[in-house]
Parts: structure tokens; sequence; C-alpha cells
């Protein structure tokens, strides 16, 4: 047993050696040809830097461990040489993209403090590698993220939008608690910013709020891709090509919406989140609750809501796309990551 003992021990003190004898490396290290101290100030090399770790450590994430693939990031489960099991986010070789997200999520993340969001604990930047190393999460399902998405909007020390929200990145740990994953296309506000504009629309169809697709504006979408979860985790259904909304809108007007959950649930809270979902993918950004608003009203089983406007994506969804949402299912979630002990 000591034999073992002195084995982790020796183990755990190579793998930290590892992780400072590469720190000052990483400055001199390229990703698809760029380098990266070409792309980052002083103060955000330093937050890289304190993230490096050795490539050798992660040589095993091959195939034959893949969790998922999401965009064009396939990632792999990993043991560290201390035994603690990771997810380790292997960005695109040669994507000039990829480059710009995993500086924004590495940024962004090691900035950011709460328990309901995803941490990043390493980075490998090396042989034209881009990696990044998540703590593991071994849970598979999806529940209400609200309080990490309120953080992100209000309470953070910098204002962010996310603006890709979906099952996938949500990511829930072995308590069942959900955490907010994937930071590569956040964007952060300025302290009194209440829009911005961007020439590249980045997201997932169905999640995307319309004045963000139709000019490219962004300041609650992230709201409306909330709601668009909240119907796809009450009804159990998912938003395939944009098809769920035109189907809850078609029951919420008939006053059948209740056919589309389980019958054991509550249902007059059903309805009430249903309610504040469609409130949620309003089509003018002004007509949507903030992320406090919503915490209120889903918090509260009696205060008065306003009725909601049709949407528009209920609107330009055919009828034939409706009828082809596959029956009540659970939400796959892609990747799995470790329960982060941040507060």
């Amino acid at each position: 047993m000591a034999i073992l003992g002195d084995a982790a021990t020796l183990a755990t003190v190579l793998y930290c050696y590892l992780r400072r004898g590469r720190k000052m490396k990483i400055t001199a290290t390229t990703a698809g040809g760029i380098a990266m101290q070409d792309l980052l100030d002083p103060e955000e090399q330093k937050v890289i830097d304190s993230l490096a770790i050795d490539l050798q450590t992660l040589r095993t994430a091959t195939e034959d461990n893949m969790l998922g693939q999401g965009g064009f990031s396939p990632v792999y489960k990993e043991t560290l040489p201390d035994s603690q099991i990771v997810a380790v986010k292997r960005l695109s070789e040669n994507s000039q993209q990829g480059i710009g997200e995993l500086k924004n999520e590495l940024v962004l993340l090691a900035k950011l403090r709460h328990r309901n969001l995803v941490r990043v604990i390493g980075v490998c930047l090396e042989e034209r590698e881009k990696l990044i190393v998540y703590k593991f999460l071994p849970k598979r399902s999806l529940d209400n993220f609200i309080y990490g998405l309120q953080y992100l909007h209000e309470d953070s020390p910098e204002r962010i939008v996310h603006r890709d929200l979906k099952p996938q990145n949500v990511l829930l740990d072995s308590e069942f608690k959900p955490k907010i994953s994937d930071f590569g296309l956040a964007k952060i506000f300025v302290s009194n910013q209440s829009q911005d504009m961007t020439q590249t629309r980045a997201g997932t169809r169905g999640y995307m709020a319309p004045e963000y697709v139709l000019n490219g504006l962004y300041s609650t979408t992230d709201v409306y891709s909330f709601g668009v979860l909240i119907m796809e985790i009450i009804t159990g259904k998912p938003n395939n090509g944009g098809a769920l909304l035109p189907l809850v809108w078609e029951h919420w007007t008939n006053g059948t919406i209740l056919d589309l959950v389980d019958s054991s649930l509550v249902a007059d809270k059903i309805v009430r989140c249903i309610h504040i979902g469609l409130l949620c993918v309003q089509d003018k950004a002004a007509q949507r609750p903030t992320m406090s608003t919503v915490l209120i009203m889903l918090n509260s089983s009696s205060g008065a809501l306003i009725d909601p406007l049709k949407p528009l994506a209920a609107a330009l969804v055919s009828e034939e796309a409706s009828s082809s949402v596959p029956a009540r299912r659970s939400l796959p979630v892609i990747m799995e990551l470790e329960e982060s002990t941040d507060t």
C-alpha cells in the first residue's frame, strides 16, 4: 500500500511539474499557424499561461473515447496523471474562427466564477493542437440553468451575451446541477451597453432571435434561446429546424397545451412555464423579459402574466415541418464534464 501511495504522489508531482514547465513555452506556440501572443493582451496572456497543460498528458484523447461532436470540435474523455477525469475539446487545426473562439472562451471563463458555469481547468497549444480541458460532468440531462444565465447578463463583472444557448451547451454535474458551457461565441457588453451588432451571424438555427438572424443585433437573444429551451424541457421534444414553436403555439391557441406533456405533471405549473417561454420568444427584443424578471415569474405561482403575441417563427415554419417533430424523448447532451466546485 505504501508503494501505491508513493506512486500516486509521484504521478501527481509529475503532472504539476509538466504544467509548470510548459507555462512559459505557450507564448511561443502557434495555433493553426498564428502565434497566440499576437491575439492577446498581457493580462489575457497571463490567464492562458496559468492554464497550460502538457500535450503528453492528453495523448489518449482519441476516437476511441470520444464523447461527442459539437460543431467542428470533437470532445473526448481523458484521465490525467493525478487520476482526475476531464473532458477535452479539440478545436479544428486550421480554423481561423477556432482560434478566435479559443481565445474568447479561455479569457471569459478564467474571469467568471459561478456554480452554474462550466469551468475551464487547462489548455494545450502544442504541435498545432488547440485543446481546451474541462472538468468532467457525468450526467446527460438538462434542467433549469437560469441562475447562470442571470449571472452572465446582470451580476458578473462584465455583462455577457452567450449567443449559442441550446441543450448541448447546458451540462449537468453528478447532482444534476446545470452549468452553461461553450463560450466561444460569447460577447462582452460595456457597462451601459444594451445591444450590439455583428456582420457574422453565428449560432444554431431555431435558437436565434429574429433580430439577430435578420440584422445581426443581439441583446436579449439569450432570453429568446431560454424560452425555446423551456418549451423543449417541458414537452420533451427537440426544436429540430425551428419546428417546435409552431407546434406549441398551435396547442396554446387551441387550449390543448397539456396534450404535449406528461399527464403526471402539475397542470397549472406547466401552463405557466409555457406561458413564460412564449413571452421569452417574442419577436421584438423590447417585448421580452429580462432574466431577473423571468426568475421572478418562475418563482411565483400567482403573479399575472401578459398575453404573448404569435412569434414570427410560428408563422414562418410550415405545417409539414411542425408535424415532423418526433415523439417525446429525453434531450441529448453530447458533452459531459465533471462537477465544478466553484461558487
